[in-house]
């Protein structure tokens, strides 16, 4: 009878371009053109006009570049990530 191991988990992917995120977090860029990273989870409200107002709930407000089907896509490309992370080591 062979003993049962358990399986380690794979190591936190670097950042990259391609997905956007961070350890819990996502990438956008403010009106000035700097980057900044957000944690999606404590986003309250988004609001859309000729820029993104997100409101989170601390009651911080950030302002960014990104359109609201931008940033919708990064967090679901985050959750996506993550998922799979917890689904392989579960």
């Amino acid at each position: 009878m062979t003993p049962i191991t358990r399986v380690k988990p794979a190591p936190y992917p670097e950042p990259n371009p391609a997905n956007s995120w961070v350890r819990g977090m996502i990438q956008l860029t403010r009106i000035d053109g700097t980057e900044f990273f957000l944690n999606p989870d404590l986003m309250e409200v988004m609001e859309s006009s000729h820029d993104t107002h997100i409101t989170l709930t601390n009651g911080h407000r950030y302002v960014c570049a990104e359109t609201p089907d931008v940033i919708v896509e990064r967090i679901a490309a985050y959750r996506r990530q993550t998922m799979g992370a917890i689904r392989r080591s579960a």
